[in-house]
């Protein structure tokens, strides 16, 4: 948690309150811990002035313990920059991932469509990526996200087509709202744009 706190300018942050004191890491601004056992579950960390990267260590926040891990990260709203770490892979547990409207570079880890925990029990089904700077194709693992229920990726650089296994998750599959073309025109091609789109990106 240091090390995430240092690499985005925690002492800048708008509301930092107890982070690195002695206080309980429940106590800790954003922070919310599962009941069962004290381990941090959620961390609500969006629209705080978060100025800097997402570090590599991230993938650590994943608990020891299978079932009780970091389930939401909420991160929009802020001024990231550099890439998405592989390392979030880790995170078996997650469910929220919401990086968007920050200014995120490089592409999308295909290490994102492994989050999932050998029981189950738990997988990504919340991913926000919309509103940053990525580049490159839409990595075909994740259609291998079979909880996935809604997926933003709009306003980005992505080139290329949009990968079958994507469009395989729509209804029946768990993605009920993938308005994008989903046949062999590249995603800089024509695609239908309604009032809510998952994916629609810049033509431009």
């Amino acid at each position: 948690m240091a090390v995430f706190y240092y690499a985005t300018d925690g002492e800048n942050w708008q509301n930092n309150t107890n982070w690195l004191t002695e206080s309980d890491e429940c106590t800790w601004y954003g922070a919310e811990c599962n009941d069962d056992d004290g381990s941090l579950a959620f961390l609500f960390l969006d629209m705080n002035q978060l100025n800097g990267t997402i570090p590599s260590e991230i993938g650590l926040m994943e608990n020891l313990r299978e079932l009780f891990a970091l389930e939401a990260l909420f991160l929009q709203g802020n001024q990231l920059s550099g890439t998405i770490p592989s390392e979030i892979g880790s995170m078996k547990n997650l469910e929220y991932l919401s990086l968007n409207n920050n200014t995120l570079t490089g592409t999308i880890p295909s290490e994102i469509g492994s989050m999932k925990n050998l029981s189950e029990l738990f997988a990504l089904a919340f991913l926000y990526l919309d509103f940053n700077d990525l580049v490159g194709s839409i990595p075909t693992e994740i259609g291998l996200m079979e909880n996935l229920s809604e997926f933003y990726l709009q306003k980005n650089q992505l080139t290329g087509a949009i990968p079958s296994e994507v469009c395989a998750l729509r209804p029946p599959g768990p993605l009920g709202n993938l308005f994008a073309n989903c046949s062999n025109e590249d995603i800089d091609g024509r695609m239908e744009r309604v009032e809510k789109y998952i994916p629609v990106l810049d033509e431009s």
